[in-house]
């Protein structure tokens, strides 16, 4: 198993006997030295309130976890992630306002929808490939300009009224547009942009380039 026993029993005791019961299983099967990827969801049901107040769910900046699911969450502060190696996150529908604590993370995929997020300064500099801001109130996109992005949701943001940042992302392949924002397909100028598909009336109408 990849997790340290010596490292397990200093950081999470509570864990030895599970850990030990889980690489006998393994062990037995003949997949103790595969590799696995490994989900955590946290939901915002009653139950685990009062481990959103004790800092549990806080300590989980110190697992090496690399995708990580919030969304439908009371969060409000990530600051509890800064300097974790997450490569995908979900903040839909919490309350988290900033995003500094993402700074320097490896992240690759974003999803922001339905958050109070209106800045996205502390995503600059960032390599994500995947973003989704989705009903959001961001006004500005100059925090993108220069990622990775192949595919980026600005769905129901109905503030935003600039996008030529998007012209400073040269892997962009597939875009949601906001209703009130009509650019023709090869308004940019990308050589990777293969379609838009922007809003219209509640349903979505889609630009080949």
């Amino acid at each position: 198993m990849a997790i340290d026993l010596t490292k397990l029993t200093a950081t999470a005791p509570g864990l030895v006997d599970l850990y030990k019961t889980a690489r006998v299983s393994l062990d037995k099967h003949r997949l103790g030295g595969e590799r696995a990827a490994v989900y955590l969801v946290i939901d915002h049901s009653r139950s685990m309130s009062r481990y959103f107040k004790d800092g549990s769910v806080q300590a989980l900046a110190l697992c090496p976890l690399q995708k990580l699911d919030l969304s439908h969450t009371a969060v409000r502060d990530i600051e509890a992630l800064r300097g974790m190696e997450l490569r995908e996150l979900d903040l839909s529908h919490t309350h988290v306002t900033d995003l500094s604590a993402l700074s320097g993370m490896p992240l690759e995929r974003l999803t922001l929808n339905d958050s109070p997020v209106h800045d996205l300064r502390g995503l600059a500099g960032a390599k994500l490939k995947s973003l989704s801001l989705a009903g959001t109130a961001i006004k500005d996109l100059d925090a993108l300009a220069g990622m990775p992005l192949t595919e980026l949701d600005l769905r129901g943001c109905e503030l935003l009224t600039d996008v030529q940042a998007l012209a400073h992302c040269p892997n962009l392949e597939h875009v949601y547009l906001p209703r009130q924002i009509k650019v023709p397909a090869n308004h940019w100028q990308l050589s990777r942009l293969k379609f838009i598909e922007y809003e219209r009336h509640n349903e979505t109408s889609l630009a080949r380039k």
